[in-house]
């Protein structure tokens, strides 16, 4: 009988002890689970930034600048307008991606349409456009994962801080196309069209701000007049 008792005792035990012990792993597993979901958050938190918020509280030791280079095609109106796939005229809805090529920054932009001048592929924009343009900013520790014609040029960063570091490419001249830092007016859209993908037409010149019936001009940082009838009856639809 009181070898019973001891064998039961001892059995007793190591449940007990069993049960710390799995006690014990729950916990460790849930503190990981927990810090890995915090470095997740903060990952996204630094992300979600918008270009202008980074430019504006960011220190500038922070911040590495890319300089976009463009087509030297003629930007006028007329050019961009023949030599595009898809012209249309809407407002920002969003930034659905920010991504980048070897050296470039994307970002995917969808705007919501207001009307339709031009469609020579088979896209469906009636109701709205998603495209790739230049531009948009992103951790450094993002950026060097695919921008892999630069990811030596970071090496004395440690790869623990490159979330506190961020790589821009500004939209346009003064980051006047970062829909994120103030509402968007109509714009029209001057796209192309390239391995199943629409793509702001010459960079930056491929997106301008309606205003009165006229269209802003980047290189004279003025709204000018328009001269074709298509473009002017698409102004007359529009609100």
């Amino acid at each position: 009988m009181k070898k019973t008792k001891k064998v039961m005792l001892i059995i007793l035990i190591m449940l007990v002890l069993i049960v710390l012990s799995l006690i014990i792993i729950l916990k460790l597993n849930s503190s990981i689970i927990e810090t890995a979901d915090e470095v997740e958050r903060k990952q996204e938190t630094s992300n979600s930034m918008s270009l202008s918020q980074i430019l504006k509280d960011v220190d500038e030791d922070k911040i590495f600048n890319i300089v976009s280079e463009y087509s030297t095609m003629d930007p006028s109106l007329d050019n961009l307008y023949n030599c595009s796939d898809v012209v249309l005229i809407g407002t920002f809805n969003s930034n659905l991606k920010t991504y980048a090529t070897e050296v470039s920054i994307h970002t995917l932009t969808k705007f919501n349409t207001l009307t339709v001048i031009k469609n020579k592929t088979d896209i469906d924009v009636k109701d709205s456009v998603t495209f790739d343009r230049i531009g948009g900013a992103m951790t450094l520790s993002e950026y060097t994962k695919t921008a892999l014609l630069r990811k030596d040029e970071f090496t004395d960063i440690p790869t623990t801080e490159r979330n506190s570091y961020y790589v821009v490419e500004q939209y346009a001249p003064s980051n006047k196309l970062d829909f994120d830092s103030k509402n968007s007016n109509p714009y029209i859209l001057f796209l192309s069209y390239r391995n199943g993908e629409l793509h702001s037409f010459i960079g930056y010149y491929g997106m301008r701000e309606i205003q009165d019936k006229s269209v802003y001009d980047y290189d004279t940082d003025k709204y000018i007049g328009v001269k074709d009838t298509k473009i002017l009856n698409a102004f007359n639809k529009i609100k």
